[in-house]
């Protein structure tokens, strides 16, 4: 009778083992150390030279990214703004009142936006080890802008709340009649 039992046990430890295997998904994303402490300095990522596909045009562009602990339960998320003006992102910034936003935006003045201008998509992550990654952005029409985001889910989350900033520079010649920026 004690010997039955000990098969019990082993044929339940094999399934387990079995669903285990077969059933949990796996990850071929980056690894992400879920007790590494974010970090809200900011990198930058160049992208190929603008490719013209009819009324689909490629924007040359370099992102920032701005990782920090806020919260707001009020946002939608993602949120995409446009800023052309130095008053346009004072108005952004005071409206997030974040401080690592607002630290890391410093240099963008009047001077910068001169000749370039900002696509910033604020993203509310429910762990703070998710990545997102600009991809490409294209103009429709000279109306509309689309920024492709790539995300990474960590493996094992934190479950910290994290705002993450995405900050898209591009030239202003290159949005000057864009009505509407969409995430996708």
């Amino acid at each position: 009778m004690k010997q039955n039992y000990y098969y019990v046990i082993a044929l339940i430890c094999v399934i387990i083992i079995l669903i285990v295997v077969l059933f949990i998904p796996t990850t071929s994303g980056p690894q992400i150390d879920p007790i590494a402490t974010p970090t809200a300095t900011p990198t930058a990522t160049p992208t190929a030279t603008p490719i013209n596909s009819g009324n689909i045009i490629s924007i040359e562009f370099t992102s920032l990214y701005v990782e920090t602990s806020a919260s707001f339960s009020n946002m939608l998320s993602p949120s995409v703004n446009i800023i052309t003006d130095g008053i346009g992102l004072k108005k952004y910034t005071s409206m997030y009142n974040d401080e690592q936003l607002k630290k890391n935006v410093v240099e963008f003045d009047d001077i910068y936006f001169s000749e370039k201008a900002l696509i910033i998509i604020a993203i509310q992550e429910t762990s703070s080890s998710n990545i997102n990654n600009v991809i490409k952005v294209v103009k429709i029409d000279d109306k509309v802008v689309i920024c492709e985001i790539e995300r990474h889910i960590a493996v094992v989350g934190t479950f910290d709340m994290a705002m993450n900033y995405i900050i898209i520079q591009v030239n202003s010649e290159d949005i000057a009649n864009v009505e509407t920026a969409i995430v996708v």
